[in-house]
């Protein structure tokens, strides 16, 4: 193509010299009209060319189609079926699941149940739905339940593997044990005896259907079981909850010094012990928050975040002082 370009420039550039040739006269010679015509053709054919270098140069290497837009060209499964579901229980919740869904036996627990939705020519898994049920505290009430039910969910995806998630709702982005995935989470409390369940859709980018509709329908028919007879409803650790409870005694300890200093600052006897518990406080924050919430179960973490949540608060009181 390049040597197309510098054979009409020659061209172009023998036709001028040729009028300049002429003794400098401004009248033009006559061009014939099939030599006007090929000439014309060279012109465009450069200035096409040109144009098409432009764009190639402006696009960047190795764009593709976003994967959203694949994404929502999927059909919905719509496979869900009241005739042809199985009832299933996870601990005291029951619903129903398609037929087409594959139970994995090798994960199921009493409290933890997966299932397979669709797999891939290699018989590779792209799309499952999981059930994880957990017992709180006994005084773990809703109004609890509602106003941690975000940082529930973020500490479950992250201790499942979860990274980069960017939830919108029930909705959510991210990756999988480092594969792209979006689906769909919900977080149910059974107030009967105090157990929560996550259930998750997770689909892989390149699945054939999008199962969403069908998630949603499968937690429409969540029914709430009622606590059988004699069971227990509080696993809270003992010796969680002692440790828990040693942090909230120091904290009380640490914000009584403090409003007993503010008063008195001038105090020698104070003044002596302000260093040796501003160390300590900054070691128990730093204890305290270096735990790892995705071991704890459920009651164990309800009863990390309501003694942690009374601890801030009154940390932000003695601030204000």
């Amino acid at each position: 193509m390049k040597a197309k370009r510098i054979s009409a420039l020659i061209l172009i550039a023998a036709m001028v010299l040729g009028i300049t040739a002429c003794g400098g006269s401004k009248k033009e010679t006559a061009k014939e009209p099939a030599q006007e015509t090929a000439v014309e053709e060279e012109k465009e054919e450069v200035k096409e060319e040109e144009v098409k270098e432009e764009e190639a140069a402006e696009e960047p290497a190795g764009e593709t189609e976003e994967a959203p837009e694949e994404v929502a060209q999927k059909k919905f499964k719509n496979g869900f079926n009241e005739e042809t579901n199985s009832t299933v229980s996870v601990g005291s919740f029951e619903f129903q699941i398609p037929d087409y869904a594959v139970l994995n036996d090798n994960d199921e627990t009493d409290e933890n149940v997966h299932y397979i939705f669709e797999t891939n020519s290699n018989n590779q898994s792209t799309v499952a739905f999981s059930i994880v049920v957990r017992k709180t505290d006994a005084n773990f009430e809703k109004e609890k339940f509602d106003n941690n039910k975000d940082k529930l969910i973020d500490i479950f995806m992250e201790g499942a593997s979860f990274t980069e998630v960017q939830r919108d709702g029930d909705a959510y982005t991210g990756k999988f044990n480092g594969t792209d995935v979006n689906g769909k989470i919900r977080l149910l409390l059974n107030e009967n005896d105090n157990s929560v369940a996550f259930l998750i859709l997770i689909q892989t980018l390149n699945s054939e259907f999008d199962y969403s509709a069908d998630f949603d329908k499968i937690c429409d028919t969540i029914v709430y079981k009622e606590a059988q007879e004699g069971e227990s409803t509080d696993d809270l650790d003992p010796e969680f909850k002692e440790m828990m409870d040693s942090y909230e005694a120091f904290f009380d300890e640490y914000i009584a010094f403090m409003e007993k200093y503010k008063e008195n600052p001038t105090d020698m006897s104070l003044l002596s012990e302000l260093s040796d518990m501003l160390t300590k406080e900054a070691e128990m924050l730093k204890e305290m928050e270096g735990l790892d919430q995705s071991e704890m179960s459920a009651a164990e973490l309800a009863y990390y975040l309501e003694v942690t949540g009374r601890i801030y608060e009154k940390l932000a009181k003695v601030a204000q002082f």
